[in-house]
This record gives C-alpha cells, sequence and structure tokens, in this order.
C-alpha cells in the first residue's frame, strides 16, 4: 500500500492541512486526550468544541491522535488494525 507519511514534529501541520484530515467529521475526534500537551491545557475532552480542537491542534501538533489514515472520503484514526486491514484488502482486491 502506499502513503504519504507527514512527520508533524518536522513541519507542522498548516490550518489548511488540518482541514483536509478531518475533512467534514468532528475536529475533536483528531485530539488525543492521553497526549500530556492536552493534559497539560486542563481542558475536558468530552467538552472540546471542534473550533477549540482545530485550534489546539494547529497550536501544538503532538496533540493530534495518530496514526492517521486519509483514504478518499474515510479517515482511519489512531491504531484500527481492523480498519488497517480491511482497507489493505481493499487496495489489494482493486489491483
Amino acid at each position: 500500500m502506499e502513503y504519504e507519511p507527514h512527520d508533524y514534529a518536522r513541519r507542522p501541520l498548516t490550518p489548511e492541512e488540518l482541514a483536509d484530515i478531518v475533512g467534514g467529521g468532528s475536529a475533536a475526534a483528531f485530539v488525543n486526550p492521553r497526549s500530556p500537551a492536552f493534559r497539560k491545557l486542563g481542558i475536558s475532552h468530552p467538552d472540546l468544541d471542534d473550533e477549540s480542537a482545530n485550534r489546539i491542534m494547529h497550536e501544538n501538533n503532538v496533540v493530534v491522535r495518530r496514526p492517521i489514515v486519509v483514504h478518499c472520503d474515510e479517515r482511519i484514526i489512531g491504531l484500527d488494525v481492523d480498519a488497517f486491514e480491511r482497507l489493505a484488502r481493499e487496495q489489494a482486491s482493486s489491483e
């Protein structure tokens, strides 16, 4: 499977890249509430709105949940082995 990695530490995501990654979904779903940087903010993840989530992710990319796989209109957030395997099967069957 081909992929395009993005190292957030070396090249932070722009607001446009964040918007593209989030797509039409909830930006709050892309925030890692276990991140030490997120915990330091003292914000409760369930109370996080999308506008605040976008701002926080832009200001500090280390709070972005990883990995994120964007394929067509689908977003796989975090280590979802079943979703990765399904995507790999779909890719293999379309070749």
